[in-house]
Protein backbone atom coordinates (compact mmCIF):
# COMPACT_ATOMS: atom_id res chain seq x y z
CA UNK A 1 0.00 0.00 0.00
CA UNK A 2 2.70 2.32 0.10
CA UNK A 3 2.69 5.34 2.32
CA UNK A 4 -0.19 4.77 4.87
CA UNK A 5 -1.64 7.57 6.97
CA UNK A 6 -3.78 7.56 9.89
CA UNK A 7 -5.81 9.95 11.43
CA UNK A 8 -6.48 9.22 15.00
CA UNK A 9 -8.90 12.05 16.98
CA UNK A 10 -7.16 11.68 20.30
CA UNK A 11 -3.70 9.69 21.31
CA UNK A 12 -5.05 6.06 21.45
CA UNK A 13 -7.49 5.99 18.87
CA UNK A 14 -6.17 4.67 16.30
CA UNK A 15 -4.33 1.78 18.40
CA UNK A 16 -8.26 0.46 19.72
CA UNK A 17 -10.08 0.93 16.44
CA UNK A 18 -7.08 -0.46 14.00
CA UNK A 19 -4.46 -1.61 15.54
CA UNK A 20 -4.65 -4.97 13.71
CA UNK A 21 -4.84 -3.47 10.23
CA UNK A 22 -1.62 -1.21 11.05
CA UNK A 23 0.07 -4.06 12.57
CA UNK A 24 -0.35 -6.25 9.50
CA UNK A 25 0.12 -3.63 6.77
CA UNK A 26 3.95 -2.73 8.27
CA UNK A 27 4.48 -6.62 8.38
CA UNK A 28 3.27 -6.35 4.39
CA UNK A 29 6.17 -3.71 3.75
CA UNK A 30 3.55 -0.52 3.88
CA UNK A 31 4.76 2.84 5.93
CA UNK A 32 2.35 4.17 8.67
CA UNK A 33 2.34 7.45 9.31
CA UNK A 34 0.09 8.27 12.41
CA UNK A 35 -1.37 12.24 13.39
CA UNK A 36 -3.35 12.27 16.87
CA UNK A 37 -5.10 15.62 16.95
CA UNK A 38 -5.50 16.01 20.76
CA UNK A 39 -3.52 14.35 23.88
CA UNK A 40 -7.39 14.23 25.27
CA UNK A 41 -6.00 15.46 28.81
CA UNK A 42 -9.83 16.06 30.07
CA UNK A 43 -10.18 12.52 29.64
CA UNK A 44 -7.32 10.83 31.60
CA UNK A 45 -7.33 9.28 34.80
CA UNK A 46 -6.79 11.04 37.70
CA UNK A 47 -3.23 11.04 38.42
CA UNK A 48 -2.03 10.66 35.08
CA UNK A 49 -0.41 13.47 33.47
CA UNK A 50 0.15 14.66 29.07
CA UNK A 51 3.49 13.70 29.59
CA UNK A 52 2.53 9.84 30.81
CA UNK A 53 0.21 9.90 27.79
CA UNK A 54 2.89 11.06 25.25
CA UNK A 55 5.64 8.36 26.66
CA UNK A 56 2.38 5.71 26.26
CA UNK A 57 2.04 6.73 23.10
CA UNK A 58 5.90 5.82 21.85
CA UNK A 59 5.69 2.80 23.23
CA UNK A 60 2.55 1.55 21.56
CA UNK A 61 4.05 2.87 18.57
CA UNK A 62 7.56 0.56 18.80
CA UNK A 63 5.10 -2.26 19.79
CA UNK A 64 3.38 -2.05 16.01
CA UNK A 65 6.68 -0.91 14.80
CA UNK A 66 6.11 2.82 13.43
CA UNK A 67 9.08 4.72 13.85
CA UNK A 68 9.12 8.02 16.09
CA UNK A 69 9.37 10.30 12.70
CA UNK A 70 6.49 8.69 11.50
CA UNK A 71 4.28 10.04 14.57
CA UNK A 72 2.51 13.87 14.34
CA UNK A 73 0.78 15.08 17.24
CA UNK A 74 -1.35 18.27 17.48
CA UNK A 75 -2.29 19.58 20.69
CA UNK A 76 -6.12 20.86 20.13
CA UNK A 77 -8.64 20.89 22.71
CA UNK A 78 -10.16 17.75 23.08
CA UNK A 79 -14.27 18.91 22.95
CA UNK A 80 -13.13 21.86 20.69
CA UNK A 81 -12.30 20.51 17.06
CA UNK A 82 -15.61 22.52 15.12
CA UNK A 83 -13.68 25.25 15.74
CA UNK A 84 -11.14 24.87 15.35
CA UNK A 85 -12.01 23.28 11.88
CA UNK A 86 -9.49 24.87 9.93
CA UNK A 87 -6.06 24.18 11.98
CA UNK A 88 -7.30 20.82 11.25
CA UNK A 89 -7.60 21.36 7.91
CA UNK A 90 -4.74 23.49 7.55
CA UNK A 91 -2.19 20.54 9.53
CA UNK A 92 -3.66 17.50 7.13
CA UNK A 93 -2.54 19.86 4.22
CA UNK A 94 0.73 19.83 5.55
CA UNK A 95 0.56 16.05 6.45
CA UNK A 96 -0.72 15.34 2.77
CA UNK A 97 2.66 17.26 1.36
CA UNK A 98 4.67 15.79 3.43
CA UNK A 99 3.89 12.14 3.18
CA UNK A 100 1.56 11.56 0.26
CA UNK A 101 -0.26 8.88 1.33
CA UNK A 102 -1.73 6.02 -1.42
CA UNK A 103 -4.44 5.47 1.30
CA UNK A 104 -6.21 6.94 4.46
CA UNK A 105 -7.84 5.42 7.52
CA UNK A 106 -9.81 7.46 9.35
CA UNK A 107 -13.37 7.92 11.74
CA UNK A 108 -16.17 6.24 9.87
CA UNK A 109 -19.31 8.83 8.43
CA UNK A 110 -21.40 7.68 11.24
CA UNK A 111 -19.88 8.07 14.16
CA UNK A 112 -21.66 10.14 16.34
CA UNK A 113 -19.06 12.31 18.02
CA UNK A 114 -18.15 16.19 17.65
CA UNK A 115 -14.40 15.32 17.42
CA UNK A 116 -14.39 12.39 15.11
CA UNK A 117 -16.85 14.01 12.90
CA UNK A 118 -14.55 16.79 11.63
CA UNK A 119 -11.65 14.55 11.33
CA UNK A 120 -13.97 12.80 8.89
CA UNK A 121 -15.28 15.71 7.35
CA UNK A 122 -11.79 17.42 6.81
CA UNK A 123 -10.17 14.37 6.17
CA UNK A 124 -12.43 13.95 2.95
CA UNK A 125 -11.85 17.30 1.88
CA UNK A 126 -8.44 17.12 1.75
CA UNK A 127 -7.61 13.51 0.35
CA UNK A 128 -10.20 13.38 -2.14
CA UNK A 129 -7.80 12.09 -4.71
CA UNK A 130 -7.18 8.51 -2.99
CA UNK A 131 -8.42 5.48 -1.11
CA UNK A 132 -10.45 6.40 2.40
CA UNK A 133 -11.08 4.14 4.65
CA UNK A 134 -13.69 3.99 7.54
CA UNK A 135 -12.23 2.52 10.98
CA UNK A 136 -14.83 1.37 13.75
CA UNK A 137 -15.90 2.83 17.01
CA UNK A 138 -18.78 0.12 18.01
CA UNK A 139 -19.55 3.19 20.89
CA UNK A 140 -20.02 5.97 18.77
CA UNK A 141 -21.86 4.19 15.30
CA UNK A 142 -24.90 5.26 14.84
CA UNK A 143 -25.09 2.22 11.96
CA UNK A 144 -25.68 4.26 8.88
CA UNK A 145 -22.59 3.75 7.21
CA UNK A 146 -21.78 0.66 4.84
CA UNK A 147 -19.42 -1.30 6.70
CA UNK A 148 -18.34 -3.39 4.03
CA UNK A 149 -14.54 -3.88 3.68
CA UNK A 150 -13.18 -6.56 5.99
CA UNK A 151 -9.12 -6.69 6.76
CA UNK A 152 -8.39 -10.47 7.40
CA UNK A 153 -5.70 -10.77 10.72
CA UNK A 154 -3.54 -13.47 11.84
CA UNK A 155 -3.35 -13.91 15.89
CA UNK A 156 0.28 -12.20 16.18
CA UNK A 157 -1.95 -9.00 14.36
CA UNK A 158 -4.38 -8.80 17.62
CA UNK A 159 -1.47 -9.52 19.78
CA UNK A 160 0.17 -6.66 18.97
CA UNK A 161 -2.79 -4.70 19.19
CA UNK A 162 -3.65 -5.55 22.49
CA UNK A 163 -0.09 -4.97 23.49
CA UNK A 164 0.08 -1.61 22.39
CA UNK A 165 -3.75 -0.73 23.53
CA UNK A 166 -2.10 -1.97 27.22
CA UNK A 167 0.86 0.60 27.01
CA UNK A 168 -1.92 3.58 27.55
CA UNK A 169 -2.66 2.70 31.67
CA UNK A 170 -3.44 6.58 31.39
CA UNK A 171 -6.94 5.08 29.37
CA UNK A 172 -6.87 1.49 30.28
CA UNK A 173 -7.71 2.49 33.97
CA UNK A 174 -11.57 3.32 33.51
CA UNK A 175 -11.88 -0.10 30.57
CA UNK A 176 -9.03 -2.04 31.86
CA UNK A 177 -10.84 -4.78 29.81
CA UNK A 178 -11.34 -3.02 26.61
CA UNK A 179 -8.11 -4.76 24.93
CA UNK A 180 -10.01 -8.07 25.72
CA UNK A 181 -13.14 -6.66 24.50
CA UNK A 182 -12.08 -5.58 21.04
CA UNK A 183 -10.21 -8.89 20.83
CA UNK A 184 -13.32 -10.53 21.09
CA UNK A 185 -14.86 -7.85 18.29
CA UNK A 186 -11.94 -8.95 16.01
CA UNK A 187 -13.18 -12.78 16.58
CA UNK A 188 -16.73 -11.54 15.84
CA UNK A 189 -15.83 -9.62 12.65
CA UNK A 190 -13.54 -12.74 11.19
CA UNK A 191 -16.44 -15.14 11.72
CA UNK A 192 -18.65 -12.96 9.77
CA UNK A 193 -15.22 -13.80 6.76
CA UNK A 194 -15.14 -17.15 8.11
CA UNK A 195 -11.59 -16.25 9.37
CA UNK A 196 -9.69 -16.13 12.66
CA UNK A 197 -9.95 -12.11 13.25
CA UNK A 198 -10.41 -9.43 10.78
CA UNK A 199 -11.24 -5.39 11.51
CA UNK A 200 -13.97 -4.07 9.31
CA UNK A 201 -14.18 -0.81 7.65
CA UNK A 202 -16.50 1.68 5.52
CA UNK A 203 -15.58 2.09 2.31
CA UNK A 204 -15.72 5.81 1.49
CA UNK A 205 -13.53 5.91 -1.39
CA UNK A 206 -11.34 3.29 -3.65
CA UNK A 207 -9.16 4.47 -6.20
CA UNK A 208 -7.20 1.83 -7.75
CA UNK A 209 -4.28 3.10 -9.47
Amino acid sequence: MGNVLVLSPHLGDAEIYCGGTMAKLIEGGSEIFLASFSYAQELLSLGFSRNAIKKESLEAADILGIPIDNLYRFDLEVREFPSVRQIILNNMELLRKDIRPGMVLLPSSSIIHQGYETIYKEGMRVFSEITLLGYENIWRDMGHSHMSTYVRLKESHIMKKMEAMKCYESQMKRNDNLPQKMAILAKLRGSQIKCQYAEIFENIRMVIV
